[in-house]
């Protein structure tokens, strides 16, 4: 299953368009900005759900030290209306392994407290954030320029650039139901160095490449080519001369729809 998922992630797209420089975004932007209008009723929500799943390794020590890999999936279902707090729900599935061997070191380490199988937990978006995310407006310079002081001090650029990469994105999910505001974020995106743009007649990729101490990541959005909501995000770690090319975290997006609450 993960080098299934590492093939999708670093060769699954192939491009129409392929620019450095962000200009698909722009296209996507624009024509974002120029689309129809929806105004939803009172007492309906926007709803959106992805499924995560993420390559845990841990280091236990037992007879000897080990390094054990499994797959941990999530399901994430978020409700929120104009001026609401978004309600969250988060689901957890059993612990997938890789072998009978890591598995057999899971139980053994004590992992399965841990990992509870088939938990849910339901929690509200913190007010704070949620209250900067919203108050967000003006042009896409007036953005950026409020994004990059909420990350400021981080001390590599790069990990700045990295970190603006996936406010733009959780704001993309957060203003779900406003186009303006989807294509402002989109120029923005546009905008970060070191970012690397492939786009098809379906959808636009957004990659940025950087280094978590001597491991290679990179950091992947899928969004839609038509709507800008994101579809997709992946984290990868690339392959080196000693280790392949391996996903780390995978989520897949519905678009969100406009439904009335039913549950929480």
């Amino acid at each position: 299953m993960t080098a299934s998922l590492a093939t999708i992630v670093l060769t699954g797209i192939t491009p129409v368009g392929l620019d450095g420089q962000g200009a698909p975004l722009i296209g996507l932007a624009d024509a974002v900005a120029e689309g129809p209008r929806v105004t939803e009723p009172a007492g309906r929500h926007w709803y959106s759900i992805s499924e995560t799943k993420e390559l845990v390794s841990i280091r236990v020590s037992l007879e000897e030290e080990i390094e054990l890999q499994f797959l941990v999936s999530a399901v994430e279902e978020i409700w929120h209306d104009a001026g609401d707090v978004p309600r969250r729900s988060v689901s957890y599935g059993a612990p997938r392994f890789l072998s009978p061997e890591d598995e057999d070191a899971f139980h053994a380490a004590g992992l399965a407290t841990s990992y509870d199988a088939e938990s849910r937990i339901s929690v509200e978006m913190a007010s704070d954030d949620y209250r900067f995310a919203t108050a967000l407006s003006g042009s896409s310079e007036e953005i950026e320029s409020t994004l990059r002081r909420r990350i400021g001090g981080l001390g590599d650029r790069r990990m700045e650039e990295v970190r603006l990469l996936q406010l733009t994105a959780e704001l993309i999910q957060v203003h779900a139901d406003d186009p303006l505001m989807r294509a402002q974020i989109l120029r923005v995106i546009a905008d970060i160095p070191g970012i690397l743009v492939l786009s098809n007649a379906r959808n636009v990729v957004v990659s940025i490449d950087y280094v978590d101490g001597d491991r290679p990541l990179r950091l992947m959005y899928e969004f839609d080519a038509g709507t800008a909501h994101l579809v997709g995000e992946y984290l990868a770690s690339l392959a080196t001369q000693s280790e392949p090319a391996t996903v780390l975290r995978s989520a897949r997006h519905s678009l969100p729809a406009p439904l009335g609450v039913s549950g929480s």
